[in-house]
């Protein structure tokens, strides 16, 4: 069965561990994130080694909009969602969590404009004091990252300040490096930045720099995606993303799940897990890659009867993994019974 249908450039990069090796089977408890309080959506974004979850949802009225959301276990082991709310404005989304149970995010204020903002466990804490911002990464020593119109900033200990260049810092790392991408370039690039300066990460196609960085462990090897070239079953090229890995200054190809042509690395742990998505124009699933198992399908390592049924339209259907903790607990979104909800998944022995 054909498990690539992408090209990668000559000597550009390795593909890495595929289905040419033994898989390693778990089975993952599914804990689903519910609906909101108002019946809505979930997605889940984040998630640490506690098992809390960070995400939002949405809340259905006379206008969709979306509040951040934070799931924890409360004493009796329950998992409950709290509305982190907002600035006085309508929406607010939560990107991500650290182990200290700390959110970053984005909330909007009364007049209608995004501010970065930090959960401190309380309350929202405006992180910018600037409208036009949006939070993005947080680590486990309080740093978090946010942008002031694709202008890229971290802040700390009620103080922030500049990064170099231009971009979206979507992750930061306890080393304090963080990644992202470039903005306002035409072609948005993967970047990182070491002690503020900013760097453009390789790509597999120089011509097509489209990509960015997602997540980063604490070896400083990052998750995200690039494009290459897709040749259709007619002979026709198009560009698609591929997920990767970026580590030891090169770029490494992640393989798809048996049919697909694009995909996304949204989350890296530090045991170099990787979680994201694999799709086709028919379907779309969450994946995990790691060096020993390769690329598998996070719907084949839950219990059959947590999976989805096409028979009865009952189960799940994982489609989007964004988060993973260092102790394997995976987060992302999917379908319940047909209706979107997101999702925790316990790793064995979790």
């Amino acid at each position: 069965m054909k498990r690539r249908s992408f090209l990668l450039g000559a000597g550009a990069a390795t593909l890495l561990a595929g289905s040419g090796r033994a898989c390693t089977q778990e089975t993952y408890r599914v804990v689903s994130l519910g609906r909101t309080s108002a019946g809505g959506d979930t997605w889940g974004t984040g998630v640490n080694d506690s098992g809390q979850v960070a995400g939002y949802g949405t809340q259905p009225g006379s206008s969709y909009f979306d509040h951040a959301l934070l799931w924890s276990w409360d004493a009796k082991g329950v998992y409950v969602q709290k509305d982190l709310g907002t600035f006085g404005g309508r929406q607010s989304w939560a990107s991500n969590i650290n182990n200290l149970g700390q959110c970053v995010g984005t909330a909007q204020t009364k007049g209608g404009y995004n501010r970065a903002f930090l959960w401190n466990g309380s309350k929202l804490v405006d992180i910018s004091g600037r409208n036009y911002t949006q939070g993005h990464g947080i680590n486990n020593i309080g740093q978090a990252t946010f942008d002031l119109e694709g202008r890229p900033a971290v802040w700390k200990a009620g103080k922030w300040s500049y990064l170099s260049g231009m971009g979206y810092p979507y992750a930061i790392n306890d080393n304090s490096i963080a990644v992202g991408s470039t903005s306002g370039t035409g072609a948005d690039q993967a970047a990182i930045w070491r002690n503020g300066q900013r760097e453009l990460l390789p790509v597999l196609y120089p011509e097509r720099p489209h990509s960015a960085a997602r997540s980063i462990n604490k070896s400083d090897i990052a998750t995200g995606h690039v494009q290459v070239p897709y040749v259709n079953s007619s002979g026709e090229t198009s560009w698609v993303q591929c997920p990767v890995i970026w580590k030891g200054g090169g770029v490494n190809a992640l393989p798809l799940l048996d049919g697909d042509i694009r995909g996304f690395g949204f989350g890296i742990n530090d045991g170099e897990q990787v979680v994201g998505t694999s799709s086709n124009p028919s379907r779309q699933h969450a994946f995990i890659w790691d060096a020993a198992n390769g690329t598998r399908d996070l719907n084949d390592l839950i219990s059959a009867t947590d999976r989805y049924d096409p028979d009865t339209g009952l189960g799940w259907v994982l489609q989007s993994a964004r988060g993973i903790s260092n102790n394997g607990y995976i987060t992302g979104n999917g379908r319940l019974n047909g209706v979107r909800h997101g999702f925790l998944l316990i790793p064995p022995g979790g």
